[in-house]
């Protein structure tokens, strides 16, 4: 398929399907060139570390393209080039490894990055910091060093109710602190600590149900020479809820009626997304309609499923309701009709998948991708790996869509399709 706009602007976006089934997204201007201002990275801010101590910088957002065969072009070490192993670059993902070790040197450390994207190659100098710093003198605890709160009084921000705090001592006086800080982290936003050493959750925060550690930052000593440490592990907070939401995708599933030609069939769900404090996690059928007890579900993984010699007719279908309790509801919490089981009498496989060779648009223009004709399948599932920074879209059909006003940059983008469903898949890459 082509499609063609007629009007005389210059700068479109291409989708190709090559003879090798990739599918290709190419923008392109009359240049063929990219302004840097098309592509950004973004990186969390510093991070504060000790020595002996391990952590992920989480991979990077992005503007544009997305990026990968990420590596580190240079560090430094206090403005100082730096040759260490400390730091370890995912070649897809951004992610960065902090494997320190004792002898690792405190300092700042600045780490320069570099990726392909959008068939580009970019460099962005010192785009990481990570300020590797001296561990706190022995004798500096934090009293209690595991709060707990609950997510509905924690998120509320106009809750009345006192939230947890945590305070930060010394042992006798010979450690004077004159200083308090949450060290940085993806989640220190939610923090802070007064300079009496009072560690408190701001009100309102949206920290998700379970575990989270942050560590602080303290200065000490006297003020004309003050020595700036970190204080790993300081204080664990369970973010504790009740279940509140389970969410199956899809949220139906097919499966064949047995016959002489498919003696023994059988079906397995995803397993469901919680939100909610995953401790003494229980899943449970609370009821199917119409009642059948071949349906069965796994109680720690939520994944549902009907075993071989079932009996299960054609065209019946059956709502599940399912009730998930934790530490936090040992009742539990029902949610109604969350999952769609059909039965049919054949489930087709995935057959001639594939999409149109050519397609255009103008860029910032709006465009849909449909599968050529031919393509066969029951309830067929289809996965997008890469949305370009979630530009592209994809539904239950296969119909890829950019919509009107997208910043997607000029620039070639392969993507990989996959269709599939109970008996096989096919993909495209």
């Amino acid at each position: 398929m082509n499609v063609k706009s007629m009007n005389d602007i210059t700068r479109f976006l291409s989708i190709m399907l090559a003879v090798f089934m990739s599918l290709t997204y190419t923008a392109c201007d009359d240049d063929d060139t990219v302004d840097n201002d098309d592509f950004v990275l973004y990186y969390y801010g510093m991070t504060d570390i000790g020595p002996s101590m391990s952590g992920v910088i989480a991979e990077p957002s992005y503007k544009g393209s997305v990026p990968s065969e990420f590596a580190i072009t240079g560090i430094t070490l206090n403005e100082a080039p730096y040759t260490g192993t400390d730091f370890v670059i995912h070649g897809e993902t951004g992610a960065i490894e902090i494997n320190s070790t004792k002898e690792t040197q405190v300092g700042l450390y600045k780490i320069s990055v570099s990726c392909m994207a959008g068939g580009h190659y970019y460099e962005y100098k010192d785009i990481v910091s990570v300020n590797m710093m001296e561990p706190v003198p022995d004798g500096i605890t934090v009293e209690p060093n595991i709060i707990q709160v609950e997510y509905s009084v924690l998120s509320d921000k106009n809750s009345k109710e006192e939230l947890p705090t945590a305070q930060v001592k010394t042992d006798g006086n010979h450690v004077t602190i004159i200083k308090y800080e949450v060290a940085k982290s993806e989640i220190s936003a939610f923090f802070e600590v007064s300079q009496a050493g009072v560690i408190s959750l701001k009100r309102g925060s949206d920290l998700a149900p379970g575990l989270h550690t942050i560590a602080l930052k303290l200065t000490t000593g006297a003020t004309n020479s003050p020595e700036e440490g970190i204080f790993e592990n300081a204080l664990t907070i369970n973010v504790t809820s009740k279940p509140l939401d389970v969410t199956y995708t899809p949220n139906k599933g097919l499966i064949e009626e047995e016959s002489e030609q498919a003696p023994e069939t059988s079906f397995h769900s995803e397993a469901p997304v919680l939100r909610g404090s995953l401790e003494e996690i229980n899943y449970a059928i609370e009821s199917v309609t119409p009642k059948t007890d071949k349906i069965k579900i796994e109680p720690t993984t939520g994944v549902l499923s009907v075993e071989p010699h079932h009996g299960l007719k054609k065209d019946e279908s059956y709502k599940i309701s399912v009730k998930v309790a934790n530490k936090f509801a040992t009742e539990g919490v029902v949610f109604k009709d969350v999952f769609t089981l059909n039965v049919t009498d054949f489930i087709e496989p995935v057959a001639n998948f594939s999409y149109p060779a050519t397609a255009e648009i103008y860029e910032g223009g709006k465009l849909e991708i449909k599968p050529l004709k031919g393509l066969k399948g029951d309830a067929i599932q289809f996965t997008l790996q890469d949305d370009l920074n979630k530009q592209l879209t994809i539904n239950d059909k296969g119909v890829i869509s950019v919509e009107k006003g997208n910043h997607i940059p000029v620039g070639t983008y392969t993507l990989t399709i996959t269709a599939h469903n109970n008996k096989n898949s096919q993909e495209t890459t």
